[in-house]
C-alpha cells in the first residue's frame, strides 16, 4: 500500500455514529460526545484521512462541524457504484465503515477492499452478512492481502479482544493452554438505540441475506468454531433464554448481544485454537429476579417487525442519522466481564469498562481498529493470513495495547465474577464513582 494518499477513509461519515468517529479523529470530541475523552496522545497527528458517503452536502457540513482540516478529502459515491467506491478504496490503506445496514450500503466497499487489497473495518452486527462476506470475500481478501474485520464496535471488541486477554494471561499464569469456556456478563447499565440500528433490524427481517444453499442462517456456528464432537445443548442461544443466578444472589437474564458475540469469539476460537471443546456464553445481570424473568419473556415473543416500523413512523423510535440524546448518553456506561475457565478448571476474570457503549465507545474503538491497520500493520497477527478476520485474529494484542493507550484498557480482576458485578451494580448506582 506504499504511496496511497490516506490512511484511512470514513465511509458514511454522515450517519450518527459516522460523525463521532469523525470528531473524534479531529480532536473536535467536546461538541459531540457527552464527556469529555482522554488525550488520544501522538497516534492523531499527521494522520491523513477522508470522509465518504452519499450525500455531498452533508459531509462538507460534517467536515466543517467537526473542525477538519482543508486537507482532508470528501468522496461521494453512492453505495451500489462500484466505480466511485473504488475511486477512494484505491487512495486508501484501510476504510472505516459506518454505513448501515451493512448489506445494503457497504456490501460494495468490502467487495472493493477485498479486491484492491485495503484493509477493511465496520461497526456491523449482521451476522449472516457477515457469514456471506467471508464466503464471497476470504478467498479474494487473501490474495490481495487485506484485512476483512467486520464487529469492530461494542459488538465484539470488548467480548472478542477480552476473551484474548483472558485467555493469554490465564495461558501466561497458569501455563494451561486448552480453554473449555469464556462466559461474558454485561450487566445493564442504560443506554439505547440509534436510528442506524432500528433500521437494521428492520431490513433484517423484511429482507434477510440469501446465504449458500443449506446453510442455517440461525446455527450458533454460522462463523465457524464448531467443538470436536459437535454441537452440545449448552452451544445453542436457548440455553442462555432462562433466568440464572451467578454467585448464588446476582440473577441474570438472557444478553441480546449473545447471538452476535458468540459467534464471533467462537470463529476466533477456531482461528486461533483455543480448545477442541470451547464454548461461550452471554448473560446479563440485572438487580432482581423480576427483571430477569422478564428479559427471559421478551426473549420469547420479540416485538415484531410491524410495530418497530410503527414505533419509527411515530417518532417513539429514533429515525437513520438520529441516535440518543447527550443526557441519555452521558448517564450510560457498560462493563463487560469475562470469566475464562481451563479445561483443568483453573480461572481468570477480566474486564473492560467505559462509557456509553452502543455509539460513543463503538466510535472510538472502531477507530482505533482502523489506526491500528494504517499505523501498524505489521505488528497485527492477522497479516500474514489476510483475508476476513475477528478483530482477535485480525489485531489481537496491538489493539487491546492501542485501546489502552485511549483510556479503554482490559484488566484482570482479583476476584471472582460474580463479587465483579456486585461491586459494579454498586458503583453504578453512585453516579460520581467510577465503574
Amino acid at each position: 500500500m506504499a504511496g496511497r494518499e490516506y490512511d484511512l477513509v470514513i465511509w458514511g461519515a454522515t450517519g450518527f455514529t459516522g460523525q463521532l468517529a469523525t470528531a473524534a479523529l479531529a480532536g473536535k470530541s467536546e461538541a459531540f460526545f457527552s464527556c469529555k475523552l482522554p488525550n488520544p496522545g501522538v497516534a492523531r497527528a499527521g494522520v491523513r484521512y477522508a470522509l465518504a458517503g452519499r450525500d455531498e452536502a452533508k459531509l462538507q457540513r460534517v467536515r466543517a462541524e467537526c473542525g477538519c482540516g482543508p486537507d482532508v478529502g470528501v468522496f461521494v459515491a453512492e453505495s451500489d457504484n462500484e466505480q466511485a467506491i473504488a475511486a477512494f478504496v484505491s487512495r486508501t490503506r484501510v476504510v472505516v465503515a459506518m454505513a448501515g445496514p451493512f448489506k445494503l450500503y457497504s456490501d460494495v466497499v468490502v467487495a472493493q477492499c477485498a479486491k484492491l487489497g485495503t484493509h477493511y473495518v465496520d461497526i456491523t452486527g449482521e451476522v449472516p452478512w457477515v457469514r456471506s462476506v467471508i464466503d464471497r470475500y476470504d478467498d479474494v481478501a487473501r490474495s490481495s492481502g487485506a484485512i476483512i474485520c467486520n464487529m469492530c464496535g461494542f459488538d465484539s471488541i470488548p467480548f472478542d479482544l477480552g476473551a484474548l486477554f483472558a485467555i493469554n494471561r490465564l495461558r501466561a499464569a497458569k501455563g494451561c493452554s486448552s480453554i473449555r469456556r469464556i462466559a461474558a456478563y454485561t450487566p445493564a447499565l442504560g443506554g439505547s438505540f440509534s436510528g442506524g440500528s432500528t433500521a437494521t433490524m428492520v431490513s433484517n427481517s423484511r429482507h434477510p441475506v440469501q446465504l449458500t444453499k443449506g446453510v442455517d442462517d440461525a446455527s450458533p456456528f454460522l462463523l465457524g468454531g464448531l467443538p470436536k464432537g459437535g454441537a452440545r445443548d449448552e452451544d445453542t442461544d436457548a440455553s442462555t433464554h432462562r433466568l440464572q443466578m451467578l454467585g448464588g444472589d446476582v440473577p441474570c437474564g438472557p444478553s441480546v448481544m449473545h447471538a452476535v458475540n458468540s459467534r464471533v469469539v467462537r470463529r476466533s476460537a477456531q482461528l486461533l485454537g483455543w480448545g477442541q471443546h470451547f464454548n461461550y456464553v452471554e448473560l446479563s445481570p440485572v438487580p432482581s429476579k423480576k427483571v430477569a424473568e422478564r428479559m427471559v419473556k421478551q426473549q420469547a415473543t420479540p416485538a415484531p417487525v410491524e410495530a418497530v416500523e410503527m414505533m419509527i413512523k411515530l417518532g417513539k423510535l429514533p429515525k437513520p442519522g438520529e441516535g440518543p440524546k447527550p443526557e441519555a448518553r452521558r448517564a450510560a456506561r457498560f462493563a463487560a466481564v469475562i470469566e475464562c475457565v481451563a479445561d483443568d478448571g483453573e480461572r481468570l476474570v477480566a474486564t473492560m469498562r467505559g462509557g456509553e457503549p452502543g455509539y460513543e465507545e463503538t466510535a472510538r474503538m472502531v477507530l482505533e481498529a482502523g489506526l491500528v491497520l494504517a499505523q501498524e500493520p505489521h505488528a497485527c497477527p492477522g497479516l500474514s493470513r489476510g483475508g476476513c478476520l475477528t478483530p482477535a485474529a485480525a489485531m489481537g494484542e496491538t489493539l487491546i495495547r492501542r485501546l489502552a493507550e485511549v483510556g479503554m484498557p482490559f484488566a484482570v480482576e482479583p476476584t471472582d465474577a460474580a463479587q465483579v458485578v456486585r461491586d459494579i451494580f454498586r458503583a453504578y448506582s453512585r453516579p460520581a464513582a467510577k465503574l
